[in-house]
């Protein structure tokens, strides 16, 4: 993961009086101009794959009947997952080789999209529509409010690490309160905690791709980049549905 601290720009001609001074402040103010439509389309195709499985169990009940027989297929289509997921995510070379960094998001986008498309599989067409339409909204009212506020969220990685830690351990202890005593109510509460962290995620994700902030991602990692936001966004549709789903 590589991140591009802003640099201090001085302008050409400047004395040795204006450094000493700190230099232009209007020009150091000013971020520098970026794009993030770059990653943009591998976006797009993951998002649109993902929905394509998922919507077969929809509209196909002996599809969707197929998959909850085969239940185990939704653990292997994880485990895919993680593997091309950590790949990603760890190894820079392999993101950033053409056509390497391709060929493993197509893997990692496939597996998703079947991961995704055994779990929707599990639920009414209902519940998944609601969570569904949850989804888009939040991801939608979230990306335009990291995109115009003034306030700098990748101040907050840290904050954001740390909830994740406390999310993971009261994940595990929700489990074993399920197995032991059958508190299924905590399943509701992980999966709406789960969800309001996801939203946070997405925001700080949102700005590091977007730049001129005190931490962002360098427009090199679009794969990273377009990793992120996908992973944030289909884990926060997977909490919700935990929340409203009725299998």
């Amino acid at each position: 993961m590589e991140y591009l601290n802003k640099p201090t720009r001085w302008p050409a001609g400047s004395d040795e009086a204006d450094l000493e001074n700190g230099g232009d402040e209007e020009e150091d103010d000013a971020p520098p101009p970026r794009s993030v439509s770059v990653a943009r389309t591998p976006r797009l195709t993951e998002f649109a794959v993902t929905a394509a499985f998922s919507s077969v169990p929809i509209f196909n009940k002996k599809f969707k009947d197929w998959c909850r027989e085969y239940w185990w297929g939704v653990y292997v289509a994880m485990a895919v997952f993680f593997i091309f997921y950590i790949t990603l995510m760890c190894c820079q070379g392999v993101r950033r080789c053409f056509p390497c960094n391709l060929i493993i998001l197509t893997f990692f986008t496939l597996s998703a999209a079947v991961m995704t498309m055994f779990i929707t599989a599990s639920y009414s067409v209902e519940s998944v529509m609601i969570a569904l339409l949850i989804t888009t909204g939040c991801s939608a009212s979230i990306i335009l409010f990291a995109a115009t506020t003034k306030k700098d969220l990748t101040s907050c990685l840290g904050i954001a690490y740390i909830l994740g830690i406390c999310l993971l351990l009261f994940g595990l202890m929700t489990c074993i309160f399920v197995l032991i005593f059958h508190w299924y109510f905590l399943h509701i509460v992980y999966s709406a905690l789960g969800a309001l962290l996801c939203m946070f995620y997405l925001a700080i994700d949102i700005q590091l791709i977007m730049g001129g902030r005190r931490v962002e991602i360098s427009p090199e990692e679009y794969i990273f980049a377009a990793t992120h936001v996908f992973v944030d966004i289909l884990t926060m549709f997977f909490h919700i549905l935990g929340v409203v789903g009725r299998n």
